[in-house]
């Protein structure tokens, strides 16, 4: 029984440290991308735009922690 939950431990903890580095790889996915795209516009306004959502949303993220 004591093998069993120690076996059972051992499993829970590697896929809680794949799906840590599955979430991890997601977002530097999605950074790496918006960060393309922001190179290629060239409108000021759009880029405005975006600073604004982009400021926005980090002073939420840091005001939630």
């Amino acid at each position: 029984m004591i093998e069993r939950m120690f076996y059972n431990l051992t499993i829970a903890t590697v896929v809680w440290f794949l799906l840590e580095e599955i979430l991890v790889n997601e977002k530097e996915f999605y950074r790496e991308r918006i960060i393309e795209m922001v190179k290629k516009i060239d409108n000021v306004c759009i880029l405005k735009l975006i600073y604004g959502f982009v400021k926005s949303g980090y002073n939420e993220e840091k005001a939630g922690k």
